[in-house]
């Protein structure tokens, strides 16, 4: 049995997909697979909020750094999206590389969806 995203990615965006980009074969279409993490349970809760002093970006087509707090006045319409699991619980990102992870996204191997303002995160599989 495949589960709920996998059935509606096959059936409803693959074709579209395939359409939109005038792919010849649904072996051409983008994969997406879910991010996932590993790591052991938190046994006390994280002491502060998430909080920041840097964001990267890309911007015409170049990885550029700037203060949270000027990024954040300039660019307004940001949907922050932090790390947390199925509970609501806080966890951390895994990736370390900032700058490779900004170039993974520039590269299409990203991809945010929102349902009902719940974001998740899809890696594509690249094989």
């Amino acid at each position: 049995m495949q589960n709920r995203l996998y059935e509606k990615y096959k059936n409803e965006l693959t074709p579209k997909l395939l359409a939109d980009l005038k792919l010849s074969t649904v072996m051409e279409v983008p994969r997406l697979k879910k991010i996932v993490s590993i790591g052991g349970a938190r046994t006390t809760e994280a002491k502060d909020a998430y909080k920041t002093n840097e964001v990267y970006f890309v911007t015409e087509g170049s990885i550029k750094k700037a203060t949270y707090s000027s990024y954040t006045k300039q660019n307004q319409d940001v949907v922050e999206i932090y790390p947390v699991d199925s509970k609501g619980k806080r966890r951390v990102w895994r990736w370390s590389d900032r700058k490779k992870i900004l170039l993974h996204a520039t590269q299409g191997d990203f991809v945010v969806k929102d349902v009902k303002d719940v974001y998740s995160i899809y890696l594509k599989d690249r094989l």
